[in-house]
């Protein structure tokens, strides 16, 4: 189970991990996000041109348009998709 969100409790196996318990905490990971997520920022430019995805500082939102095509955006940032271009196993969209 991944957890998502302030102070959510996750488990892999019998390993479980908590998140930073506060906003702040959250926001203090010091992470530079075009950095270390450029190649994907790049990616979904196919998808920003034509105003189905916004991309600003503050992050990445689906346009009401967008929702339908919400795969493809998911499909870029899904390092396992990305580094196995076989991919015979996992489903395709249309």
């Amino acid at each position: 189970m991944i957890a998502l969100g302030v102070s959510s409790i996750g488990r892999i196996g019998a390993t479980y991990s908590q998140n930073a318990k506060t906003l702040e905490e959250c926001y203090d990971y010091l992470v530079d996000f075009k950095s270390c997520f450029g190649t994907e920022l790049t990616a979904l430019k196919t998808l920003t041109e034509p105003g189905l995805v916004l991309v600003d500082d503050n992050g990445i939102q689906v346009t009401s348009m967008g929702w339908f095509f919400e795969r493809v955006g998911a499909m870029v940032c899904e390092r396992y998709l990305q580094t196995d271009r076989t991919r015979a196993r996992l489903s395709k969209i249309i």
